[in-house]
């Protein structure tokens, strides 16, 4: 179970945040704070490992202060710290988990802290295993290139121009989402690891380490472009 707590001074983000998902597939809680010292008696209710959801328009010497205690005192916590791009740089001072400019509420990105969160704590668990007749096929993440909607199968596409046919809805494969940020899933059709994206234009997908482009949209382009680009 994830513990993730928001805190904001004297503002209630429960509202805006309390509905929202970050995952599909992993369990995760969401807590809300509008007075620092409830932060406090959040570390004897879940413990001292959690992310921490920080936002300050601007932060003030009290904030900095809170900020590195809490960095020194509970090394366990993960603060990401949203406010003013001009923060960035004392964010980089208190060594933050995450630095993220503050524009608004409507536009704030969660879901690359968390998924940032989740690569830290993912340890040694990074191949997808399958299981045959014939034994178990084990492979490593950086191997899988995307998994490709096909009805009630998917494909995998796999380095070195090979390939997988599985008997499962892609929504099966989100915990490898999860586990792995570099796997973003685009519509009902595509998941794709941008880790091993070497070019795309054209309509067309390359991978390093194979030969077998992939066919895409001119919308489905675009988007890929746009989380290549964060």
């Amino acid at each position: 179970m994830d513990h993730i707590v928001f805190y904001k001074n004297a503002v209630s983000l429960k509202d805006r945040y309390s509905n929202h998902k970050l995952s599909y597939t992993r369990k995760h809680s969401f807590y809300f704070a509008t007075i620092y010292d409830q932060i406090g008696k959040l570390l004897t209710k879940i413990g001292d490992e959690f992310l921490l959801f920080y936002f300050s328009d601007k932060l003030e010497e009290e904030d900095k202060i809170r900020l590195k205690n809490l960095r020194i005192k509970y090394p366990k916590i993960d603060i990401c710290l949203f406010s003013d791009i001009q923060e960035a740089f004392l964010a980089w001072k208190l060594q933050v988990f995450h630095f993220d400019q503050l524009n608004s509420l409507e536009t704030l990105d969660l879901q690359t802290a968390y998924n940032k969160y989740l690569l830290k704590k993912g340890g040694a668990d990074r191949e997808y295993i399958i299981k045959t007749p014939n034994g178990v096929v084990r492979l490593p993440y950086d191997s899988i290139n995307c998994f490709i909607a096909e009805g009630n199968y998917t494909k995998l596409s796999l380095k070195d121009s090979k390939s997988i046919t599985e008997t499962k809805q892609l929504g099966k494969y989100m915990v490898i989402c999860d586990k792995d940020p570099n796997f973003i899933r685009f519509g009902r059709s595509l998941i794709i690891n941008l880790r091993n994206v070497k070019k795309i234009g054209n309509k067309l997908v390359e991978f390093y380490n194979s030969s077998t482009t992939l066919s895409i949209s001119k919308n489905m382009e675009t988007k890929i472009k746009k989380e290549l680009l964060k």
